[in-house]
């Protein structure tokens, strides 16, 4: 005699459902993870030049961001980084200096009367500032620095701070 079992209709039914509920689960836990972590539509390198005077090499960039995300903000440095190391496009015998100036759209500004007359006491080299710099108020910048040969950060800063920057039009290479 076999004895067979057998379950109920009912009973599979729930083990299906709690099944697909779980990989439904699963995949919406993936798909938010992979949203939380992607760069993909989130900076713009808006401007930047690369200065190579004397035994320095500076990198500086000008990246305009969604959100003031420090994680995804010190990813972006880092993958510019990479990028910049990976293309040999700097001497790695030198010290180098990466400077990015992180800003969201809203944050930028025209200079103020008293800020043109700070500018023209302290860069007296910048010619009409005030048709060719914004404002930034509350934006971030992180400084990267590495030793001649090394690929590993000597030094790295971050702070949230205000600062100057080209104008859309008007390269930061030519006000420097």
């Amino acid at each position: 005699m076999t004895m067979s079992t057998r379950i109920p209709n009912s009973t599979r039914w729930v083990f299906v459902i709690l099944f697909g509920l779980g990989i439904g689960v699963a995949a919406f836990y993936m798909w938010f993870r992979f949203q939380a972590t992607s760069l993909d539509g989130f900076y713009v390198e808006t401007d930047g030049f690369t200065d190579a005077r004397g035994g320095e090499i500076a990198s500086v960039h000008f990246i305009k961001v969604e959100s003031y995300d420090s994680l995804k903000i010190m990813r972006v440095a880092d993958d510019i980084i990479k990028s910049a190391f990976a293309s040999k496009s700097i001497d790695e015998k030198k010290k180098r200096r990466f400077l990015f100036h992180f800003f969201v759209g809203t944050d930028t500004s025209s200079l103020t009367p008293e800020m043109v007359d700070e500018l023209a006491y302290t860069n007296p080299s910048i010619e009409d500032p005030a048709s060719t710099l914004h404002m930034v108020s509350n934006g971030y910048v992180i400084q990267v620095t590495f030793a001649p040969l090394a690929q590993q950060p000597q030094k790295v800063e971050s702070r949230r701070t205000q600062f100057f920057m080209p104008r859309p039009g008007v390269s930061a290479q030519t006000i420097k």
